[in-house]
């Protein structure tokens, strides 16, 4: 859905985050998005800055898997 909006500001190559983690309340810690059929959890970035985005992300114990724009796509 956002492909075209993306496409019509110039932003092809924008880099992008899927981002499955919950924080319930103010001062509580994130509830990452690891399901029985995705252990490895379902975050996932792509782009330039994709590996210092995880990097952050593992440091803070979520899960986030780096792709390339294909796979990210799908």
């Amino acid at each position: 859905m956002m492909e075209p909006w993306l496409q019509s500001k110039g932003l092809n190559d924008a880099d992008q985050v899927l981002a499955y983690f919950a924080v319930s309340k103010l001062g509580e810690p994130p509830v990452d998005g690891k399901t029985d059929t995705n252990p490895e959890g379902l975050t996932a970035a792509y782009g330039k800055w994709a590996s210092a985005i995880a990097t952050r992300l593992h440091a803070g114990g979520l899960s986030c898997k780096v792709l390339d724009k294909e796979a990210f796509q799908k």
